[in-house]
């Protein structure tokens, strides 16, 4: 372009082209955003379908404010989505206007490629500062961080987590995350199907993506990482590599991570993987020379590496596409030049959208992962909202005008499938972003009444309504705790947004959105805040009821305290069992279910849903054989449901004393060992007799020698406490069998904390005759 501009750029209908009806955007400086004469702008009439056309006007006065309208075709945005871009461009320009401001194509880091205006030439030698290159090294050195070695400790880690649940022997639970760690291939391979399909060695690279999987679409974005950062002129393929790699971060560091926070959550949640960094478990590992160390266990630790991941391609895709400014009606982008704000501004800016993007985040993940673990029912309803979710997206792109932006099939799939997740903006066009608003509405509705019902259904956290996994056993309290962390990420993460928009916002500029008109809300958001204020208050006092019904069953207590016995949660998560001393039984049964709120003499009586399950007998055998004993009918003795755990004791055996026999029989020995004394037995040693009982119970009579002159001794075994102990531990005997498969222990090896057994079979503590 000449420097002088000597005709104006008008647009011109051309009927034999497709029509695009993608929205359009405008370029708007106004007066307080630049101080130049001149203003560009970027217009596009009521139909798209058009190309630029350059006229002369000779006989007409140029007019004094130079001015260009032009169409993009191929473009929705001059801000490039990072799952849509095209290889078709406009008309260069060879040259800038005099007078007049650059526009600035803005990539997928949210960095400019060519310097703000103040930074123009005349001013080059800024750029030769030690400041300024002290700023650049840095900036490079935290672009290959996070979007270099971050990406791979997240692919690395994810991988070995999948290999050490197959090591540990958990087989399904490896299944599960291998079709996790697997499934974003073949996204990324429908994906290339539909957009890349025309290259000519289009199968060996779909065999090296399903070969390499992640760390090919890892390599990708490293190779578009260093052209950018050392440009070498025209490369090939490069087009090509930023469209593979614009995918792939969208597919593997919002949707995959997204699914494998949830499921690292679901994992610590159960116990396969500790905490991170508050519950660290160690191992001990030996190196060749044979030197044990001990190293903590770093499985879980992929949990940070993803959520760092999720959060800052979240955070980078809301700093491009976040629109800023829109016409009158709201049907069009205003796109500005990026305002150059001091340090303090921007990093304030960034930590705030931080924050937004984090609690939004985990507001989401948190509920799925409390909807998994709680209601499941088939993978249902947190499956299903997932599943509905995506299928709202698709639907509503058309349903309204305010929400159509055209663009590939798979885009729209993809954008569908992480918004079901996280809210994911993948265009700056105000279309998508009302869409991306009213999809994020509905899905967190329909996330807060799920998770009502979820904590309605645990009200009775001992025995809930929905039985949740076996392994899971952290208490009432930490449920409770962790909805109510769920609940207020949401109102948390809203007024982060709010502080956002207004550090984003222009003061002599509007925004028109679904929600919003400048700066006063439609009707469609007093209803959603309506909405969103009652749930929040109704899940609130649910949790302060769950709280007080989960009280009244607790096993540890002030309420449940038990003399001559304890009460601890069943193996199986529902339910208490209580064991009672020696010559104590339980009382009102073995096995207590503890129902505060539902229940025959409850609020609501309402069944669980594997009532049959609690209601069946378990037996040990000697042999600790377990099997299950179906009832016929009602619940046994074994079986109790109660309302608190007041009633709930150890009750004293009833010893009757036998009666004086008058029989003026002579000792016999072979007689005297088949006599039945209950709670012991007859031992003899040749002549020599003495009445053992069980623990707990004495014989009221010394040994004796059976003999035909003596007479039939009436010893029978009392109630007692009797006890072994070592001074540590106490430990009560068992009268079946003798010692025999009890370990021999080595004085020298004994320590205090271990128990003490003198054994000795039974005859030889009598002295033979």
């Amino acid at each position: 372009m000449a420097d002088q501009v000597k005709g104006n750029y008008e647009l011109e209908d051309i009927d034999d082209e497709e029509e695009d009806l993608r929205s359009p955007l405008i370029l708007d400086q106004s007066h307080g955003l630049n101080t130049s004469r001149n203003r560009t702008y970027f217009k596009f009439p009521p139909s798209p379908r058009s190309i630029m056309k350059s006229t002369q006007h000779h006989h007409h006065q140029q007019s004094p404010r130079q001015s260009i309208f032009l169409t993009v075709p191929a473009l929705s945005a001059p801000l490039p989505s990072p799952i849509h871009l095209t290889s078709r461009t406009s008309t260069p320009m060879r040259g800038p206007v005099p007078g007049q401001t650059p526009v600035h194509k803005v990539s997928f880091y949210g960095q400019p490629d060519t310097p703000p205006a103040d930074q123009s030439v005349s001013n080059h030698h800024q750029f030769d500062t030690t400041k300024y290159k002290r700023t650049q090294y840095l900036s490079t050195l935290l672009l290959i961080l996070t979007d270099g070695l971050l990406p791979l400790v997240s692919i690395v880690s994810t991988l070995i987590n999948v290999l050490e649940l197959f090591l540990t022997g958990e087989i399904i639970l490896g299944c599960a995350g291998l079709t996790i760690f697997v499934f974003p291939t073949a996204l990324v391979l429908f994906y290339y199907l539909e957009n890349m399909f025309n290259r000519e060695k289009k199968l060996m690279e779909m065999g090296l993506i399903i070969l390499f999987g992640s760390f090919l679409r890892w390599l990708c974005s490293v190779k578009l990482l260093f052209s950018r950062l050392r440009p070498s002129g025209d490369t090939p393929d490069l087009d090509d590599i930023q469209r593979f790699a614009f995918a792939t971060k969208v597919i593997d560091g919002v949707f995959q991570a997204s699914i494998q926070i949830i499921w690292l959550l679901y994992l610590i949640a159960i116990e396969v993987y500790p905490f991170p960094l508050l519950n660290m478990r160690t191992k001990v590992v030996t190196d060749w020379f044979g030197n044990n160390l001990e190293i903590p266990i770093f499985s879980s630790l992929s949990l940070y590496s993803s959520l760092a991941v999720l959060i800052k391609n979240l955070a980078q895709l809301w700093t491009i596409h976040y629109p800023v400014s829109t016409n009158q009606n709201g049907s069009e982008t205003l796109v500005l030049q990026p305002k150059i704000d001091g340090p303090l501004k921007t990093f304030l800016q960034w930590l705030i959208l931080a924050l937004f993007v984090s609690t939004g985040i985990l507001y989401r993940l948190i509920s799925y992962t409390l909807l998994f673990l709680h209601l499941n029912l088939f993978m249902m309803p947190a499956g299903g909202i997932i599943v509905f979710s995506t299928i709202l997206h698709i639907v509503l792109r058309g349903v309204s005008n305010k929400f159509y932006v055209e663009t590939s099939k798979m885009d729209v799939f993809l954008t569908a499938c992480c918004c079901s997740l996280v809210p994911t903006p993948t265009s700056s066009n105000i279309r998508a972003h009302n869409l991306l608003q009213a999809h994020t509405a509905i899905t967190n509705t329909l996330l807060l009444i799920s998770l009502g019902v979820c904590v309605f259904l645990s009200i009775d956290y001992s025995v809930p309504i929905v039985k949740r996994p076996t392994r899971l056993v952290y208490s009432s309290d930490y449920f409770f705790n962790y909805c109510l962390l769920a609940i207020s990420l949401l109102p948390i993460s809203t007024m982060f947004y709010f502080v956002y928009k207004k550090t984003m916002a222009h003061s002599s500029l509007g925004r028109k959105t679904i929600f919003w008109k400048n700066k006063a809300p439609t009707v469609l958001t007093i209803v959603t805040g309506t909405l969103s204020i009652l749930l929040l208050t109704s899940l609130t006092l649910l949790n302060i009821l769950g709280r007080h019904s989960s009280a009244q069953c607790q096993e540890h207590s002030s309420r449940s305290r038990i003399h001559h016995g304890l009460l601890l949660a069943k193996d199986t998560g529902h339910g208490s069992s209580l064991e009672c001393h020696q010559n104590y039984n339980p009382h009102p049964a073995a096995s207590i279910y503890c129902r505060w709120f539902f229940g025959h003499h409850g609020v609501l009586d309402i069944v669980p849903l594997y009532y049959k399950e609690l209601t069946s007998v378990k037996h040990v055998s000697d042999h600790d054989d377990l099997f299950w004993k179906e009832k016929q009918s009602g619940v046994s003795e074994t079986i109790a449901f109660v309302r608190n755990l007041t009633t709930v004791s150890c009750m004293k055996n009833n010893m009757t004393i036998p009666t004086c026999p008058t029989s003026s029989d002579k000792c016999n020995v072979s007689s005297l060992q088949n006599t039945s004394v209950p709670h012991g037995s007859w031992h003899c040693a040749g002549k020599s007799c003495a009445l053992f009982c069980q623990p707990g119970y004495l014989s009221t009579g010394l040994p004796l020698k059976c003999t035909s002159d003596e007479p039939f001794p009436h010893h029978f075994c009392h109630l007692a406490a009797l006890a072994a102990t070592n001074s540590t531990n106490t430990e009560v005997v068992s009268p079946d069998g003798d010692c025999a498969a009890t370990l021999d222990r080595n004085a020298t090896t004994v320590e205090l904390q271990d128990p003490v057994f003198l054994c000795r079979k039974v005859e030889d503590v009598l002295t033979p005759e």
